[in-house]
């Protein structure tokens, strides 16, 4: 009578272990970490632990008045005796202005490098002038 009153007592732990709302954690400098292990069963993604996680992480930026950004994630699987859990490593950073142009891209190299092969490839095609292109090239490449 005592085992299975104390499996539905641990079950019942574990199952609570996973509902509480994670605890963000500052790392160095504006990173903070909030992890969450995940209380599903079976095999799969833990999609309602990653959601938790932004979920808390977000409700925190907001409290500062700013946005998050991720640094990285890491996401694994739950599997045969074994909890999913995610990691969520973020920053705090200012959110756009409304109706202010939009960010360029952080990756401004490729960006940059897709332009200048693109406008390489119109002038391979007579689509532009030598002159044209040579314009068109420095103006992209003051944009950096």
């Amino acid at each position: 009578m005592r085992l299975p009153m104390l499996s539905i007592s641990c079950l019942s732990m574990l199952f609570l272990a996973g509902c509480g709302k994670p605890e963000i954690v500052p790392m160095n400098g504006d990173t903070y970490l909030v992890s969450k292990r995940s209380a599903q069963v079976g095999f799969g993604p833990p999609e309602g632990a990653k959601r938790d996680a932004y979920q808390a992480a977000n409700e925190f930026a907001a409290a500062k008045g700013m946005v998050v950004e991720t640094v990285s994630f890491e996401m694994t699987n739950s599997g045969f005796a074994r909890p999913g859990s995610v990691a969520l490593q973020f920053r705090c950073v200012p959110a756009p202005k409304a109706g202010g142009a939009k960010a360029e891209p952080t990756s401004t190299g490729s960006t940059t490098e897709k332009k200048l092969e693109d406008l390489k490839a119109m002038l391979a095609k007579g689509l532009i002038t030598q002159d044209d292109f040579d314009q068109k090239k420095k103006e992209i490449l003051a944009q950096m």
